[in-house]
């Protein structure tokens, strides 16, 4: 379709895979393992600080109540954001009166919480990174002991119980020499080879025939 012959065209594929080859062995040759770089690597394994958190929450949403009331034939205007606040409240208070009498915390998660996204997994947060739902939220999640379940946590979304699934504490200077090795072997990324191309195209001395 594009008016090569079968031959040009292995020669063509033949020449880009050459070039993308060594394109991959001159990145991993000359590839430089900053401090910047290695502190951004080793926070994204282990966690911002080297801790790394597993943690589940339960999230009731005054938002959410309110919605549920439109749906029920309510008006919006009204709807007392006060009293949907002091639902949600109690809600989590009785979900955590079933918590403590006993109740799975991730079942009843998965039973009750308003977050869409973390039910389904019994309401842990994939990736926690101390940001999520503000310094409230943080602040419990430090203060808990391995398994432990906070009392209720109020942030801008709306009313949470958290716990903690568990916790790992890494220094970097436990794992710098594998990090190393691990991030001068990694496959080239394309920015990498775009770089490095366009670094080696500024500084050579080209002639067009």
């Amino acid at each position: 379709r594009g008016g090569q012959s079968l031959e040009m065209f292995r020669a063509a594929t033949e020449r880009e895979a050459r070039r993308e080859q060594l394109l991959d062995q001159l990145v991993r040759a000359t590839r430089v393992v900053t401090d910047e770089r290695l502190q951004q690597e080793f926070e994204l394994k282990h966690g911002p600080g080297g801790v790394k958190l597993q943690v589940r929450h339960i999230l009731f949403m005054p938002n959410v109540l309110k919605s549920e009331a439109i749906r029920g034939g309510r008006k919006p205007n009204e709807i007392d954001m006060d009293q949907l606040k002091q639902q949600a409240r109690q809600l989590a208070e009785d979900a955590l009166a079933r918590i403590r009498a006993g109740a799975d915390f991730a079942a009843v998660a998965s039973e009750v919480s308003h977050d869409q996204s973390s039910k389904p997994k019994g309401g842990e947060l994939a990736h926690y990174d101390g940001r999520l739902y503000g310094n409230a939220f943080r602040d419990a999640v430090m203060a808990l002991q391995q398994g432990g379940v906070s009392e209720v946590v109020e942030s801008g979304a709306g009313f949470h119980l958290v716990q903690l699934v568990s916790r790992a504490d890494t220094r970097l200077e436990e794992v710098r020499a594998a990090l190393v090795e691990e991030m001068l072997a990694a496959e080239p990324t394309w920015q990498e080879k775009q770089g490095l191309l366009q670094a080696l195209q500024s500084s050579a001395d080209l002639q067009l025939w």
